[in-house]
């Protein structure tokens, strides 16, 4: 009786994951045939990674849209072209030299000189060079 009932579980149990891969495969070959890709983490692995890296250009929001029934497959996703490409980062870059800078004129004013006389001062003389250095344009190359 218990080995019937569990021949059964594992027939049903293997029915489904057979269907499970037919679907899982048809999403595959669909996510591939756009140009991104979406592929096993490894070789005997039920989870997935997606990029979207080689159509950057193309890509958007809506190419995530067939991901949606796999959704709890997937561990690594990295949709390159769904984003701005580093804005924000940019910006935090700004501010941050934008603060440096209000510090070190803020402390130059109080001490009534250049504040770069103990290593304290000159350590954030440096650290607001190299924000200073570190300003660019967000790069448009992926």
């Amino acid at each position: 009786m218990i080995r019937s009932t569990l021949l059964a579980f594992l027939a049903t149990t293997a029915l489904l994951s057979a269907q499970d891969d037919k679907a899982v495969a048809d999403i595959v070959a669909k996510v591939n045939a756009t140009g991104a890709s979406l592929a096993p983490v490894s070789a005997d692995a039920k989870t997935y990674r997606f990029t979207a890296l080689n159509v950057a250009k193309e890509f958007s929001d809506a190419g995530l849209a067939p991901l949606a029934p796999i959704a709890d497959k997937i561990t690594s996703l990295d949709p390159a072209g769904s984003y701005d490409n580093g804005s924000f980062f940019v910006m935090n870059q700004v501010y941050g030299f934008l603060l440096h800078t209000a510090a070190l004129m803020g402390r130059g004013f109080s001490l009534r000189r250049c504040p770069v006389t103990n290593l304290f001062e000159a350590l954030m003389f440096v650290t607001w060079l190299v924000c200073g250095v570190q300003l660019r344009p967000p790069s448009t190359v992926l």
